[in-house]
């Protein structure tokens, strides 16, 4: 009987350490999947920006239809707003990729060269996880046809 207290005991002991380690192990996974998930939406949406052949507008609708496309194929068509103000500024929500139920806020902007004389667009991506926390920050030029 005394043998049988002293294995329960030891193993009660080795799983306090082993439970919140691995705990601990699986909240971190969880937080590089939505890390790499979103750092997969900003390098997709950066491909097809610069791959296509976009045309200039002023108000970026190429740009931004671009973005909304490529985000709706990670989405399953769960966007929740798409905001936008006058200096080319756009956030879109999106749910269902978080691991853990987190929102991803997407936001851009696009900042052209010349409204006269339009090559090429820069624009900066950032991404962040409402669950997690993360920031992923991608800049990129587009160059219109």
């Amino acid at each position: 009987m005394i043998e049988m207290i002293c294995v329960l005991t030891i193993l009660a002991i080795i799983f306090s350490v082993a439970v919140p380690s691995f705990i601990g192990y699986s909240e971190r996974y969880y937080e590089r999947i939505c890390k790499n998930t979103a750092s997969d939406i900003i390098d997709d949406i950066k491909v097809n920006c610069v791959s296509e052949r976009i045309r200039f507008t002023e108000d970026n609708l190429s740009v931004t239809e671009i973005i909304v496309k490529t985000v709706n194929e990670y989405a399953d068509g769960d966007l929740i707003t798409l905001f936008s103000d006058y200096n080319a500024n756009y956030e879109i929500r999106i749910n269902s990729v978080c691991p853990h139920g987190g929102t991803l806020l997407l936001s851009w902007t696009i900042v052209h060269n010349d409204i006269n004389d339009p090559e090429y667009s820069d624009v900066s991506t950032v991404i962040r996880c409402s669950e997690h926390g993360n920031v992923i920050y991608r800049s990129f030029r587009v160059i219109y046809k």
